[in-house]
């Protein structure tokens, strides 16, 4: 893995495929930019490892985003642990009570729950999931489902600088 993620890292080709990063979920860059626009201090929380997670973060231009980047390393808990969204707060200096979790994932649903957040969850096919599992009326507060990006960006443009 790390031999084919640093041949990635070079531009290299392999068996004649030349390696590309993931695409962006559509609407991702306007979120981030609309956000910087508000000032909201911004984490990204994965359980991609760090160091991939950094390079990668680097090579899309994403990086200048965030304020602090929380992957996985040896001896940190993932996701849908709480513990890589507590640490991500307790460096940020930040209560969590006033803090938006945005995943496209159940697992980050379930991270955040126990943190007094107001949870968003991207994709119909994940809301269908949490439906079925009783998540939508869940006692650690509710979910926000949204199907794309660009509904999250219309609200933030709505909002008030900080």
């Amino acid at each position: 893995w790390h031999e084919i993620m640093e041949r990635f890292r070079r531009g290299e080709t392999i068996n004649g495929k030349r390696f590309q990063l993931a695409p962006l979920l559509p609407g991702a860059v306007e979120v981030l930019e609309a956000l910087r626009k508000l000032n909201v201090p911004l984490a990204l929380v994965s359980n991609k490892r760090e160091d991939s997670l950094l390079q990668e973060l680097e090579a899309s231009g994403l990086g200048r985003y965030f304020q602090h980047v929380y992957g996985h390393k040896d001896g940190r808990l993932s996701k849908p642990s709480s513990q890589p969204i507590e640490a991500t707060l307790k460096t940020m200096g930040i209560a969590p009570g006033n803090v938006w979790y945005i995943g496209d994932q159940l697992s980050d649903m379930e991270a955040a729950r126990g943190e007094g957040m107001l949870r968003v969850l991207i994709g119909r096919q994940q809301a269908e999931m949490a439906r079925e599992r009783g998540m939508r009326n869940d006692p650690a507060g509710a979910i926000v489902f949204i199907d794309a990006l660009r509904e999250l960006t219309a609200i933030l443009l709505r909002l008030p600088a900080r």
